[in-house]
């Protein structure tokens, strides 16, 4: 599926380590492009413009995390960008861990 941004024409590619998720993606938008990927080791060889994630790394451990965006700066265009979103606050929580800007900044690469 194309999408228009800002006058640019941008191709819709998506992925998620459930086949399930994968599986309604795939038939909710038969144009975009769907991959089979965990956050930590992004196992592919495609390289993104982009790559945006709404508060996943914070279900990964610290030295997942550091894994996971250094993997992500090897599959980035030169000229690409990467966005991701994060819980506010500090600690661990039954399912996550909650980052500051501060330590983040501390983990990564």
């Amino acid at each position: 599926m194309r999408i228009r941004i800002f006058s640019e024409i941008i191709l819709r590619w998506g992925s998620d380590n459930s086949k399930a998720v994968l599986d309604h993606l795939n038939s909710a938008n038969p144009e975009g492009t769907f991959l089979e990927l965990g956050a930590i080791t992004l196992k592919t060889s495609n390289r993104f413009g982009a790559i945006y994630s709404n508060k996943v790394l914070p279900h990964l451990e610290d030295s997942d995390l550091k894994d996971s965006i250094a993997r992500q700066y090897e599959v980035l265009n030169p000229d690409g960008v990467i966005c991701h979103s994060f819980w506010n606050g500090e600690g661990k929580l039954p399912l996550f861990t909650v980052y500051r800007s501060e330590r983040t900044q501390s983990i990564s690469v």
